[in-house]
Parts: structure tokens; C-alpha cells; sequence
């Protein structure tokens, strides 16, 4: 009976030979991707060199076979690498590239790597992602998660498992404290309050936190705003942009996620007045700030701003009136609400415009639209047109003007 063959991406018995000259050569034959076994050879000076030679060889090899072949027997790192260059393909945000990465390296490949396929079951992924949330937090242990199961599909869709073990994998749940949604009474004495707070004037959070009042969008995106953005005889303001900081580039301004995201807002009368005020009055930089802009095909490129792309909330601490970051300013809206006697989230604008609108009887698509959601049902985004001005946020957000 003949020999069985090699499995491809493996070698045969390593075989050693003294060459004339002193030196050591050792061989042994490996199977290709096209299943032709060929004898491939190092030399040393000594036979162990010489071996070992071969050996990083034939690992080197493995690797380049398995780029196109997964199989029940491949270890998990030598998944994690096809994988990744198989995601790298599609665009993907800067923060998620980093944060995937850094979980695959920091975690997976430390705690899964020499694992091979056939022994990733449900249950070691399991255990695996439990320790991650013990030691490490629910948070770490939720991406890793999301990047493990990725990486799981890609071995069933490759034929390399019979079903992506992962997905059978307990959820894990972030423990966070909902928002709550204030009232309009509420937030007017909240923006009340903060013309009060020193430190909420002097960090320039109260026409940041009113501008929020009077839509409901989200910070960074209120950062990138510009002031050609905002159109005062149509009474509304364009969201086109966000800030963001990528890990080893710094601050910079982007689109929003998705075309959702991009839609122009009516403005309450209040705010206009409040944002024309600020234009009058806003201090003219002896030169304009340059920025870093994210560009649709991932490069990132300098340029420089002018009087009518100038940010309307720029960070005035060192004089540039460049980027501002949506981390520090998180954090000083948190301080003014600790001002004002409040506790709690980050979004409670967001949530305010939103359940308002809800309690006067607007639409979900006229909310989903109001705050850039990309989704409410597949009839209503393909027939109502995406980038609606006329929400009817404007007229129930009015009554806070009252009090300011």
C-alpha cells in the first residue's frame, strides 16, 4: 500500500549530511499549495545550524501556504493574520483599524494563538472571553469578542470549521447608566445655571451645551461644525462634519459614519441669535489654524482654514482656534452639570431633543433624521428623503428660548 501524502503546508523527515568541505546540509520535503512535494534545503555549520535553518525555512513556507488554505489543523494566530488581511481590504474608521488590532495582538493571539481550529470550540471561546472580563473588563472582553467572531466566520466561510463557535458565545454587557431625558423646563435652567459657572464661561461650554439643546447632535459633531455651515437666512445648520482623535495622528475632522449622518437642521430662533452673536463677536486669528481632514479613501491631508471654515466651538486654550477634543469637552459638560446639582450621562441634550419630539407627536423618521440614526425601517429611508431640513425639532425646542 503507498505511502500517504504529505498534508499540504507540511514536511517530511528532516535528513542531514556532512558536505566535503565541513560544512552540514539538511533537507526534507514539503508539500505546496499545489500539492506538489518538493525537497527544499539549508545549510550550517554545524548540523544543528543547519537544522534549524531548515526549520525557520519551512516555517516561513507554511506561512505563505497557508495564506490561501485554512484548515482544521491551522493554528489560530496563522487565522488572525489571513483574517486581517482579508479585513484590511475594506475601508474601515482609523479608531476601529487600532482598537482590532491592538485587541487581536494584546489578547487573542496571546491567549488563543497556538490553538488549532479543530479545538476551537464554544466552550474555550467561552472560557477565554469570561477571564478577559474578569481581568480585564467587560468592555475589553466585548470587542474582543466582536473581533474573535469575525475572525470565526472567516474560518467556517474558508471550510476550515463547520460553524463560526462564537456565536454561541454568552453576551457580555457593559454596565453604563442610561441617560436621562431632562425636560425643556429642565434644560432651561440647566443653560441658566451655566452662565453662572466660571469655569463653564471660561472653558466656552455654555453656547456649546445650548447649541446641543437646540439639536440634539452629537459632540464631535457639534466641534466640526464650520461656519459656512450655518445658513442664517434659512435658519439652519449643516452637520458635514466631526472631530476625532486617531491614535498616533492627533485630532482630526471627518465625515460623519454614515450618510445619515449628513443632513442639514432648522434651528430654533433662540439659537440663531445666539450663533450670529457668537460670529459677530468672535476673535479673528492673526493666522489661520491648519487642520487634519480624513478623506474619503482613508489619507489624511493638511488645510488650512478661513474666515467662512472656521470653526464656530474651536479650542481657544493656546491661541490656534484649531480642533477641539471631544474627550476634554466631555468631560467639561460633565463639570458643568456637577454645577448645576446634575449627575449622570453625557447625552442628556441628545436624549432631551429626541423624546420631545416623540412626546409632540413627530414621526420616528422625522427623530431618526433629527439625530443622523441611519435606520428606521427599509421603506421609510428608500421613499423620504434623507437629508430632511424640516424635522419639526425647531418649533418644540423654541420654549427654552424663554428662559435665556
Amino acid at each position: 500500500m503507498p505511502r500517504p501524502p504529505l498534508p499540504i503546508g507540511t514536511y517530511g523527515k528532516i535528513r542531514t549530511v556532512k558536505e566535503p568541505g565541513g560544512t552540514w546540509t539538511a533537507r526534507a520535503g514539503f508539500r505546496d499549495y499545489d500539492g506538489i512535494t518538493r525537497d527544499v534545503e539549508r545549510a550550517g555549520p554545524t548540523r544543528v545550524q543547519a537544522e534549524n535553518a531548515l526549520r525557520e525555512a519551512l516555517r516561513d513556507r507554511a506561512k505563505i501556504v497557508g495564506n490561501g488554505d485554512l484548515t482544521p489543523d491551522t493554528k489560530v494566530k496563522d487565522l488572525a493574520e489571513q483574517w486581517w488581511s482579508e479585513w484590511k481590504r475594506q475601508p474601515h474608521s482609523p479608531n476601529t483599524t487600532y482598537n482590532y488590532r491592538r485587541k487581536m495582538d494584546l489578547f487573542i493571539l496571546r491567549g488563543l494563538g497556538e490553538l488549532r481550529l479543530r479545538e476551537f470550540s464554544v466552550a474555550r471561546a467561552n472560557r477565554f472571553l469570561r477571564d478577559i472580563e474578569d481581568n480585564h473588563g467587560a468592555s475589553n472582553a466585548k470587542m474582543t469578542r466582536t473581533v474573535l467572531s469575525l475572525m470565526g466566520a472567516f474560518a467556517a466561510q474558508q471550510g476550515a470549521i463547520a460553524s463560526n463557535p462564537v456565536r454561541d458565545v454568552g453576551r457580555i454587557s457593559v454596565g453604563s447608566q442610561p441617560a436621562t431625558a431632562l425636560t425643556i423646563a429642565q434644560v432651561s435652567q440647566l443653560l441658566a445655571y451655566m452662565t453662572y459657572d466660571p469655569q463653564a464661561i471660561d472653558r466656552d461650554v455654555v453656547d456649546f451645551a445650548a447649541f446641543l439643546a437646540s439639536t440634539g447632535v452629537r459632540h464631535a459633531e457639534a466641534l466640526g461644525l464650520q461656519q459656512n455651515a450655518i445658513d442664517f437666512e434659512a435658519g439652519t445648520a449643516a452637520i458635514r462634519h466631526q472631530v476625532i482623535r486617531i491614535v498616533g495622528v492627533g485630532l482630526v475632522l471627518k465625515r460623519p459614519k454614515s450618510e445619515a449622518g449628513v443632513r442639514t437642521l432648522e434651528l430654533p430662533s433662540w439659537a440663531l441669535r445666539l450663533l450670529e452673536l457668537r460670529q459677530l463677536t468672535a476673535a479673528v486669528p492673526r493666522a489661520f489654524p491648519t487642520v487634519k481632514v480624513l478623506q474619503a479613501n482613508g489619507t489624511i491631508v493638511e488645510e488650512r482654514l478661513s474666515a467662512e471654515t472656521m470653526l464656530v466651538f474651536p479650542s481657544t486654550r493656546t491661541g490656534t482656534y484649531g480642533l477641539r477634543d471631544p474627550r476634554n469637552v466631555h468631560r467639561q459638560v460633565k463639570d458643568a452639570y456637577a454645577f448645576a446639582g446634575l449627575g449622570g450621562g453625557n447625552h442628556k441634550f441628545r436624549k432631551m431633543v429626541l423624546t420631545e419630539m416623540d412626546k409632540a407627536g413627530l414621526s420616528a423618521r422625522a427623530a431618526a433624521d433629527q439625530a443622523g440614526h441611519a435606520k428606521v425601517s427599509m421603506t421609510q429611508d428608500a421613499y423620504f428623503g434623507r437629508r430632511v431640513v424640516r424635522t419639526g425639532a425647531a418649533e418644540v425646542l423654541e420654549a427654552i428660548g424663554a428662559a435665556l
